[in-house]
């Protein structure tokens, strides 16, 4: 799409429409073009895509170089200007609640852009803390996405809430010291059915944290009831790691990655290292590295 083919469908819309986008003393401007023109910003051949947020403020546009622009229409200032993908940009989207925007390309990817803040004093958003747990909660949601984005967007917004709430959820389990996993290991062993069916489950419960431990145990020759036992342990990681759509705590954990990812600051990079460097077979950990790589390739793309 030719930069003044999007600037001639502008101007064709009503003046009435134009002012609401631009605001009165924007609206003479508005029809001679002069406004947009300067705002195309690198884009002076062609765009790709453009999207308007709902109330009109913000215009986000792409096109040649793989560049995307966010321009604050009501406050006349450029509010993002980013490189970040591989190939050209073949759409853009800006969230509801404008404060990101995203966008794909014909390298295949999807790349999530925090907008900034509209105004310096603005103060931080801020949930109640039954509020925190009840999008807490929908991040296990399987059905209708509306619900499972709305959390991600509410949590993302609150940066420092939902990096401590993370962070202290998703952490080790107390009850996964190497002692306590050598203990239910050998409970493995007991000799009453109870006391071994006791071990089995609280294993389980601890998933990935136990998977090494697991494996250790199956190469010092377990009596013959420990290792039917561990082997089915086993199988049942290795199926919540396979599992082409998680649920529970493995899918909450994904969108966890996905919020921190969003957040994208260095508290939440540091989250994500710390993550990074959990079970190699947990979804979390998976995850997490992915999301770091996605962020390092971004980071070196923008130069």
């Amino acid at each position: 799409m030719a930069a003044r083919e999007v600037l001639t469908f502008l101007k064709s819309l009503p003046e009435s429409e134009g002012s609401a986008l631009l605001g009165r003393r924007h609206s003479k401007r508005w029809q001679t073009g002069e406004l947009l023109l300067r705002r195309l910003g690198p884009h002076k051949r062609y765009l790709t895509g453009i999207d308007f947020s709902r109330d009109s403020r913000l215009v986000a546009y792409t096109g040649e170089d793989r560049w995307l622009c966010v321009y604050d229409v009501a406050g006349d200032r450029e509010l993002l200007r980013k490189q970040g993908h591989g190939g050209e940009i073949s759409a853009v989207s800006l969230a509801p609640d404008a404060r990101s925007v995203v966008t794909a390309s014909n390298d295949t990817t999807l790349l999530v852009w925090r907008l900034p803040q509209s105004s310096a004093t603005e103060p931080a958003p801020k949930l109640e803390k039954d509020e925190l747990e009840t999008y807490w909660k929908q991040l296990v949601d399987v059905g209708p996405g509306d619900r499972t984005l709305e959390a991600v967007r509410m949590l993302a917004d609150v940066e420092g809430q939902a990096l401590a709430l993370m962070k202290e959820r998703l952490a080790r389990p107390a009850s996964a010291t190497p002692e306590r996993v050598a203990k239910l290991i050998a409970g493995l062993e007991e000799r009453r059915f109870a006391d071994r069916q006791k071990a089995f489950h609280e294993l389980r419960a601890l998933e990935a944290w136990v998977e090494e431990p697991l494996r250790r145990a199956l190469e010092n020759k377990p009596t013959l009831e420990s290792r039917r036992q561990i082997e089915e342990l086993l199988a049942l990681l290795r199926k919540n790691v396979d599992a082409p759509q998680p649920r529970g705590e493995p899918l909450r954990a994904c969108r966890a990655v996905w919020i921190a990812e969003l957040i994208g600051t260095n508290e939440a990079r540091a989250l994500l290292k710390a993550w990074a460097d959990g079970p190699p077979s947990a979804r979390l950990t998976i995850e997490a590295r992915a999301a770091l790589g996605r962020l390092t390739k971004a980071a070196r793309a923008r130069g």
